[in-house]
């Protein structure tokens, strides 16, 4: 059961970042990306990460496996941050998804992975 669910993670995260990573470049080769260089690099450099963590988990890396656990507790405060009003956005890394369902999955998703990830027992699979 939670090497099923590693897997799954796994695959979404490298799934996440490839996806990310070929519409990014394609785009950008095509000159369709309109972001600032910043957000571009952001852009490439975070689904960079997605990829090798998901490749990471799918090894059972213990890096992999505390990566995770920070980039989720990471999202999460950014979400409660961005929600309550305390960072706003320019608009620059939205997308056509709406700000609400984005950031609820993002949310339950990540709280997820926190909740997973630092179980004892799927911390030992990662030994």
């Amino acid at each position: 059961m939670i090497k099923n669910v590693v897997v799954a993670i796994g695959v979404t995260e490298v799934l996440i970042g490839s996806v990310t990573l070929l519409t990014s470049i394609i785009s950008w080769t095509l000159a369709l990306y309109n972001k600032p260089l910043a957000v571009t690099i952001f852009v490439i450099s975070a689904s960079l990460v997605s990829l090798l963590l998901g490749i990471g988990l799918l090894k059972l890396r213990t890096w992999a496996r505390k990566l995770i656990i920070f980039f989720a507790g990471y999202v999460i405060l950014t979400k409660v941050l961005i929600l309550s009003g305390i960072i706003v956005l320019s608009g620059a890394l939205e997308t056509s998804i709406s700000p609400g369902i984005k950031n609820s999955v993002s949310m339950i998703y990540h709280a997820f992975i926190l909740m997973f990830f630092t179980r004892c027992p799927v911390k030992d699979k990662f030994k």
